[in-house]
């Protein structure tokens, strides 16, 4: 189904294909659901776009290496649960900031990663993990607050955002574990004070050139 160049499935319940060209004049099906694998990569046209809080799934690589200078999420619709995919975001210069809504669930590997303009990027409560290499390699971050809900920090998760100063807790944190070279090489994070509910720490999982990591749990 094509509804002004826009390639949807049958049901008009997955986008499947954008046109380069298409920069407004366009409407969003209410029956949207999927944001299809690829379908704003490259795409250097479109300057802004709202996710429908319909949508269940950013696809793997949905907006990656496109120059959309604003991508924001339509707020509302809390029980409809969110997936968002590989490499999501991944190589977008332009973005300056992403707040994730509420409805959150998980995120994979790369979906904030090599993002040289991402100054901003707030995690929702209800993110239960950070996992594998989700937010790396970005050299305009500069804080990072951890919601309470996250119970682990994955392999390489927080890693080489060199300009990553301060990652805060929350006093009713559930973190429980933190992977290998889960917070690593962050060089210009100094000192971090890590919640009482922390129970393992994984290989090199706090590394940096020169810091200090105190914990919140007093003997």
């Amino acid at each position: 189904t094509t509804v002004s160049g826009i390639l949807y499935d049958i049901d008009k319940t997955e986008m499947l294909y954008w046109p380069a060209d298409l920069t407004e004049g366009y409407e969003l099906p209410d029956t949207l659901e999927v944001i299809g694998a690829g379908v704003f990569q490259n795409n250097n046209r479109l300057t802004s776009f709202e996710i429908p809080n319909t949508v269940k799934t950013v696809g793997d690589k949905a907006f990656m290496n496109s120059t959309i200078a604003t991508i924001t999420f339509e707020s509302g619709n809390d029980a409809n649960e969110l997936t968002i995919g590989r490499e999501a975001f991944r190589d977008n210069d332009r973005v300056s900031s992403i707040t994730l809504p509420k409805r959150t669930k998980s995120v994979g590997q790369y979906a904030f990663s090599y993002m040289d303009g991402l100054t901003s990027l707030n995690l929702n409560e209800g993110l239960a993990e950070i996992g594998q290499f989700m937010i790396y390699q970005n050299n305009a971050l500069q804080s990072l607050e951890i919601p309470d809900s996250v119970k682990k920090i994955g392999w390489q998760g927080i890693y080489k955002n060199v300009k990553l100063s301060s990652v805060s807790f929350g006093e009713d944190s559930q973190l429980e574990e933190i992977g290998g070279w889960g917070i690593a090489y962050n060089y210009n994070l100094q000192s971090i004070e890590l919640p009482a509910s922390l129970k393992k720490i994984g290989y090199y999982g706090l590394s940096c050139s020169s810091w200090t990591a105190t914990s919140a749990n007093k003997p």
